[in-house]
């Protein structure tokens, strides 16, 4: 996204009092009874360029220049289309029409001067800027839309462009805001062009003999897949035992509320009987059995996960590289017959 000029948003009565203002002294006032019905009709074109801009419709003044500068070249009608251009936030088409202006021979010098600021104060520093360097009749065309000679320069919005040759050639190239690239075609294209790094494959140098040993060759990583399985059953251990716990104290809390409730009816006082009291004190039982089963199986589970992780961490030491993880095939006979075995180090 380009930003917007500080010159942008200026009232469209000083846009037109501009416009009219400097005709006269670039030497671009017209016939005031043209001639021909081509001149006439140019003119109306323009005077309804002028009549849109007093009404503030900059799309409609932008169209009616062009078709007045497109039929006649006249060069107040350039000078307007590049007003309502860069009012209207469309900066690359304004600095392509300021030096299109630039470049007329008609005009006086303070109106050129005023076109050249308006391009290095306003518009320098929100385009970026591509000249094309090469033989005399070089002709590239930009983005595959605008056509370039050798030594122009061309305003375009910021980001990546393509320009390509007549030959063929072709060129990618990205350009900041306020940055100006050159880029070269012709027989010296290669001087310019950006240099092409072949990709060539590294063969490490041949040890010497008295070279000493890398600190870590030939030692096995301390990660196997052994141990990596005795740290999860050791973390599922642990996990486990922290259930246990929960389990346990969920189980003293019902048998100390069954104490409590036994004390208060008596010990015999639901024999034979089906009381609500007698129902609640058979609940709370049956949660201390059931939370009390959970821990133990728990505990036991917790144990054999924590030992289990343990001997795996310390037992499932390290192989060499070469075989760690790789697949053994090995061949055994017996009086029953022959097979193969297929084993895993880890």
């Amino acid at each position: 996204m380009i930003a917007r000029s500080k010159r942008r948003g200026r009232p469209v009565c000083f846009l037109l009092a501009l416009c009219v203002s400097l005709a006269p002294r670039a030497g671009l006032a017209q016939s005031a009874s043209p001639q021909t019905p081509a001149e006439r009709e140019v003119d109306k074109r323009y005077r309804e360029g002028l009549e849109a801009v007093a009404k503030g419709d900059a799309e409609t003044a932008r169209l009616k220049f062009l078709q007045a500068y497109a039929t006649s070249k006249r060069t107040d009608a350039l000078w307007n289309l590049a007003m309502v251009e860069l009012d209207a936030d469309q900066p690359v088409a304004a600095a392509e029409h300021l030096r299109a202006f630039l470049a007329d021979s008609r005009g006086d010098a303070a109106s050129k001067a005023k076109a050249k600021e308006i391009l290095e104060s306003e518009l320098w520093p929100l385009l970026g800027h591509v000249r094309v360097l090469g033989p005399s009749g070089t002709l590239v065309t930009l983005d595959h839309e605008r056509t370039l000679a050798a030594n122009e320069i061309a305003d375009v919005a910021p980001g990546k462009h393509v320009i390509e040759g007549a030959g063929g050639p072709r060129r990618e190239v990205s350009v900041a805001a306020g940055a100006r690239i050159d880029v070269r075609f012709g027989p010296e294209a290669s001087a310019v062009a950006a240099p092409t790094v072949p990709t060539v494959p590294t063969v490490p140098p041949a040890p010497r003999a008295n070279d000493p040993a890398p600190a870590d060759a030939g030692k096995p990583p301390f990660w196997t897949t052994g141990r990596y399985l005795g740290a999860g059953a050791l973390a599922a251990g642990g996990a486990a035992v922290v259930a246990a716990i929960g389990f346990t104290v969920a189980a003293n809390g019902k048998a100390s509320e069954l104490a409590d409730a036994r004390s208060e009816n008596g010990v015999s006082a639901c024999f034979r009987t089906s009381s609500p009291a007698c129902s609640s004190r058979s609940d709370l039982a049956d949660a201390r059995d059931r939370n009390s089963n959970l821990a133990v199986g728990l505990w036991i589970g917790a144990g054999a996960l924590v030992a289990g992780g343990a001997a795996l961490l310390v037992l499932a030491k390290p192989q060499e590289r070469a075989n760690v993880g790789r697949p053994l095939v090995v061949p055994a006979v017996s009086h029953e017959g022959a097979r193969i075995d297929f084993r895993l180090r880890f």
